[in-house]
């Protein structure tokens, strides 16, 4: 029987040729040989760091956080309408009128047919709230979405002792139709607006529910205060608007 020239090496290793063992007497790697030599480990693999991956990424959102907050206009975040700009236009429909549709927020120096067949100062009918009529007096605007209409309730409370401001409310989010049980239990005395689609909200740069918007005879905004508010602020809020006139008791 020829003789097994292999099979006194252990299973899985092989006799190296002469080339291979000059290559490695090259490189000055000496492995394992038939005098028991050890052999050089090769360099261990650079495994992946889970912990190197998520500092990365949390990097990113940092960087990204703080170009979106650089940006002209953009970095003034959702605080409302800029204090001392006026108030921007739009035309919505009203809560107890007949139209439909999403508010008309067109600006007079522009705009897409998107946001309007016509600047939202043009938009004049009796069911549509229309804020570049209304803010020709001092003027409170009250946004309110789904769980914090009641903010609307405290509005109409006291508006009697303005005579002299215009009230408008917004509600953000619904349709007439979500908002069917909530218009049959009140009766607001002022005009309250629809804006379904949020176009209202977005434009004023809003994020509170409710959101207060007070502006001078004009337009002009005077304070946006986030969030709900005491009747003695709500009170104080109207006051400053309307130049400190109010109605005698």
């Amino acid at each position: 029987m020829p003789e097994d020239r292999l099979g006194d090496l252990d299973p899985g290793e092989r006799r190296r040729s002469a080339a291979e063992r000059l290559a490695e007497l090259e490189s000055g790697h000496e492995s394992a040989g038939a005098d028991g030599g050890s052999r050089e480990p090769p360099p261990p693999r650079r495994g992946g760091s889970r912990y190197a991956w998520v500092v990365g990424v949390a990097v990113f959102v940092i960087i990204v956080a703080a170009t979106l907050n650089s940006l002209p206009n953009e970095g003034r975040g959702l605080q409302g309408p800029e204090q001392g700009a006026v108030l921007p236009d739009f035309a919505a429909a009203s809560v107890d009128g007949e139209s439909e549709g999403d508010a008309n927020i067109r600006q007079d120096e522009g705009g897409s047919d998107e946001e309007g067949a016509v600047p939202a100062c043009d938009v004049a009918t009796s069911d549509v709230v229309n804020i570049c009529e209304l803010r020709e007096r001092p003027v409170l605007i009250t946004f309110v979405a789904d769980g914090c209409e009641s903010a609307l309730d405290q509005v109409d409370a006291v508006r009697a002792d303005f005579p002299g401001v215009s009230f408008v409310g917004v509600i953000s989010g619904e349709s007439r139709e979500d908002l069917a049980d909530l218009l049959e239990q009140n009766e607001w005395g002022f005009p309250i607006a629809l804006d379904p689609d949020a176009a209202v909200f977005n434009l004023y740069r809003l994020a509170d529910c409710p959101t207060t918007v007070s502006a001078e005879a004009g337009g002009k905004v005077v304070e946006t205060t986030n969030g709900p508010l005491t009747e003695e602020e709500l009170r104080a809020a109207i006051e400053t608007a309307a130049g400190g006139e109010r109605a005698a008791s």
